[in-house]
């Protein structure tokens, strides 16, 4: 069985292997919890729904946000397409007023080029583009197109690794710059449906003339059936300011 290397992989193995023999259902693979995409796409003809909830601070402003809905649709063998639809978001930072409203959505594709075996990882191509759709408080009027390479390994046992390079050409207050970022995971089976990562991601920027960021968060995942999935996770990052920090909850 094709694995690529995120939580969900190792979750997937486990469940394949206690469930009767008799069923077909196949293994769900998916790109949440952490911000590493996975390197494989949803069988042809399935359509795949990931949600979740996030609150974290910075600079001694709150925010919260629920939403995070991931439609996938595997249209072929290896190529799905997929929307992000906006997360409803609401923030208090202190001595500003609170800003509430929906984020933009966006919509792209992902192309899984290469299955991994022995030492060769798979890989994918994921190209999209953000749409104005929010609300007044976090609409970006113009399209912000990204693109992503995804590899995952296999280092045999419980053990997987994966990997993001993205760039994005993006916009604040419609003025352009240069997103570029990373990202590291190292995924682990617990056995009994539960699986673990570790992961580093960074950008060089995330907003016009800022410094590069980076954070590290972990989480878990456990496999409820072998279509449904739960999460939790929680990270940090220290970029100049006050100490940052994550915690969320989802579901696939």
């Amino acid at each position: 069985m094709r694995c690529p290397a995120f939580p969900t992989c190792l979750l997937a193995i486990a469940l394949a292997a206690a469930a009767p023999a008799a069923r077909a259902d196949p293994p769900l693979v998916t790109d949440r919890p952490t911000q590493t995409y996975s390197a494989s796409t949803v069988p042809p003809a399935m359509v795949q729904n990931e949600l979740g909830y996030t609150h974290g601070r910075a600079d001694g402003a709150t925010a919260d946000a629920l939403g995070e809905w991931y439609v996938r649709w595997g249209v072929v063998r290896d190529f799905e397409l997929n929307l992000l639809l906006g997360s409803f978001v609401w923030q208090d930072a202190p001595g500003s007023a609170a800003l509430d409203g929906w984020t933009d959505s966006r919509i792209g594709l992902k192309w899984t080029s290469q299955h991994g075996e022995g030492p060769r990882p798979t890989a994918a191509l994921l190209l999209g583009t953000s749409l104005p759709t929010g609300g007044e408080a976090y609409r970006e009027d113009t399209l912000q197109p990204d693109a992503v390479i995804a590899m995952d390994w296999s280092l045999g046992g419980r053990f997987a690794l994966g990997s993001n390079v993205g760039y994005g050409w993006a916009s604040q207050d419609l003025e352009r710059f240069h997103r570029w970022w990373g990202s590291l995971v190292l995924a682990a089976d617990l056995g009994r449906g539960l699986a673990a990562f570790v992961e580093g991601f960074g950008f060089l920027r995330e907003q016009p003339g800022g410094s590069s960021t980076g954070y590290l968060d972990a989480g878990l995942t456990w496999g409820v059936t072998p279509q449904l999935q739960l999460d939790a996770r929680a990270g940090l990052g220290r970029n100049g300011l006050d100490e940052e920090w994550f915690v969320g909850v989802g579901a696939a």
